[in-house]
C-alpha cells in the first residue's frame, strides 16, 4: 500500500467502512459537505438522537484527539493542525520525507 504525503502530517478516518489514511487510496480524503456531515449537527437537532449519542461516544472515545467540527468522523492527532487548536507550541509530527 502506498504511503501518501499530508501536509499536516496524517489522519485515520474514523468513518464507518472507510480504509482512507494519509489522503485515501488515490491521495484524496473525499470530504462530505452535507450539514449533517457537521460534527455538533445533532448537538442542536433532535431529528436524531441516536446517531448523536453515538457520535457524543466516537468524541468521547476519541479525548485528546481534534475533532474536525465539518466531518463528525475526521480526527486529528499530533500534526499542526491539532496542536495550533491545544495551543501546542509544534506538532508531535510532520510530513515524512523519506520512504526509505
Amino acid at each position: 500500500m502506498p504511503i501518501f504525503s499530508s501536509p499536516t502530517g496524517g489522519f485515520r478516518c474514523a468513518q464507518p467502512g472507510c480504509n482512507h489514511t494519509q489522503g485515501g487510496r488515490d491521495g484524496r480524503h473525499r470530504r462530505d459537505h452535507r450539514r449533517e456531515s457537521a460534527a455538533l449537527y445533532f448537538e442542536d437537532n433532535t431529528e436524531n438522537t441516536a446517531v448523536r449519542d453515538r457520535r457524543r461516544i466516537l468524541r468521547d472515545a476519541m479525548a485528546g484527539f481534534r475533532c474536525d467540527a465539518d466531518e463528525w468522523w475526521h480526527f486529528d492527532y499530533g500534526n499542526q493542525i491539532w496542536a495550533v487548536h491545544h495551543k501546542r507550541p509544534v506538532a508531535l509530527y510532520g510530513e515524512i520525507d523519506d520512504y526509505g
